[in-house]
């Protein structure tokens, strides 16, 4: 099919965007972590990182996967049955955010019991952010589904750019504190909001608010199943931190948040290869040579990733402490297990992106599935005995368990062994 190309420009133009985008967030959320641990300290940055984390996850938890069913039933349709998704996502934020806002005022002296009465309140105060964290998900989700690439973009960086922003400010000004942080994040979760709401009635997208209970029924039914799919793998990226906050101090949490933040730099490569190359994968004209392509592909990210990873990990003991201050290089031996963990998490983001075009969806799943067992019972017996190192420990163990579920299940395709995955062989090559 011949593209227009005007078409192939606006494609090419929203892409690069994007790119662009995704970089300007990835180095406004290191800055921003830089400049707060400088401005609060390793026991402030660690008190606002237990303070942001329970309302954050509830916010991400809280949809039950309705802000994943605005973007597929956003792209299904006319205007008029647009404006019933927007309404029913209106009403479903409104209900679901006061059970689960309520949910979290009553459980947070619970999970926090380990934290100051002040830290308690300063976190139920950030409950807030609830409501308008899940109705920006929902407005994005929209502007995407209807390729307005742009302008999601631009309601994506408000909050991370705005944040940066304010806090330079106040630490210049000398009054940088967890209060200022949260209030700031809240407006700035606010004026996107606003910002989100005008988009989508300026456009046209939405003409007025309508609410379909039977459209409802579905997008509910759609959101818990992917949901579910998708539990598993928030659960390993955010269960160390949680189960942390109801037991370390505010010092070792602030030292593991800056470990794990530092750590997830090193990662960059394998989002970037894998949004680039499974599609590149998916082109093959057969099942055996999207095989052969995944494993060289696999195999060159591999190496490449390794001498990365060493590189990195070469210069943390010297990054850490320059950058984040003298007073976090405790954390240094945390970001290390952290940057060795991260190896095998990115070879599963690879493999299990790779597993879907050659039609083995289950195979992320379940490594997802085998990374959660893992980090539960681990993290039940190492926080406990270990702390902050126990949970550095669980994740790297986990994040390998799950990798090598995909090694074996990849290499058990027809015609590919173990060692194809890491060394070039002669059969692949016929078969390339």
């Amino acid at each position: 099919m011949i593209i227009p190309s005007r078409i192939r420009n606006y494609i090419k133009g929203s892409y690069s965007f994007t790119f662009v985008a995704q970089l300007t967030i990835l180095v406004c959320g290191l800055a921003n972590s830089v400049v707060l641990a400088n401005g609060l300290g390793v026991s402030g940055r660690g008190e606002l990182g237990i303070a942001m984390l329970w309302p954050t996850l509830l916010a991400n938890v809280g949809s039950l996967g309705l802000i994943e069913s605005t973007l597929f039933f956003s792209s299904q349709g006319s205007n008029e049955s647009l404006n019933a998704v927007f309404g029913n996502a209106l009403v479903g934020t409104l209900i679901l955010s006061a059970v689960f806002v309520s949910l979290g005022y009553v459980l947070l002296p619970v999970v926090l019991s380990a934290q100051s009465v002040y830290l308690i309140m300063i976190s139920r105060a950030f409950l807030i952010f609830v409501p308008f964290g899940m109705l920006l998900g929902h407005e994005a989700n929209i502007l995407r589904a209807h390729l307005k690439i742009i302008h999601f973009n631009i309601l994506r960086l408000i909050i991370p750019v705005g944040s940066l922003l304010v806090a330079i400010t106040f630490l210049l000004l000398g009054h940088l504190s967890i209060e200022i942080v949260i209030v700031s994040h809240v407006c700035l979760g606010v004026m996107a909001l606003i910002y989100g709401t005008l988009l989508l009635f300026g456009t046209g997208l939405i003409t007025n608010i309508r609410i379909n209970p039977s459209l409802m029924t579905k997008m509910l039914t759609y959101g818990i199943k992917v949901f579910l799919g998708t539990i598993s793998s928030l659960a390993n990226l955010r269960l160390d931190q949680v189960l942390l906050t109801t037991i370390v101090s505010p010092t070792e949490f602030g030292l593991y948040v800056v470990a794990a933040k530092l750590a997830s730099i090193s990662s960059m490569l394998a989002e970037v290869v894998t949004m680039v190359a499974v599609p590149k994968i998916g082109q093959a004209q057969d099942l055996s040579k999207r095989i052969a392509a995944l494993i060289s592909t696999f195999r060159k990210f591999w190496w490449l990733t390794v001498g990365l990873k060493i590189l990195f990990s070469a210069a943390i003991p010297i990054a850490l402490p320059l950058i984040y201050g003298a007073d976090f290089a405790p954390a240094v031996p945390i970001c290390l297990l952290l940057v060795l963990g991260s190896l095998f998490w990115d070879a599963k983001l690879l493999l299990a992106g790779g597993a879907q075009i050659i039609n083995k969806p289950t195979y992320g799943s379940i490594a997802e599935g085998i990374a959660v067992v893992f980090t539960i019972v681990l993290l039940a017996f190492l926080i406990p005995t270990l702390g902050i190192t126990g949970a550095a420990i669980t994740s790297l163990v986990a994040y390998a368990i799950s990798a090598f579920y995909l090694f074996w299940q990849i290499a058990s395709l027809d015609g590919v062994s173990f060692w194809d995955l890491f060394i070039a062989s002669e059969c692949l090559r016929k078969i390339a």
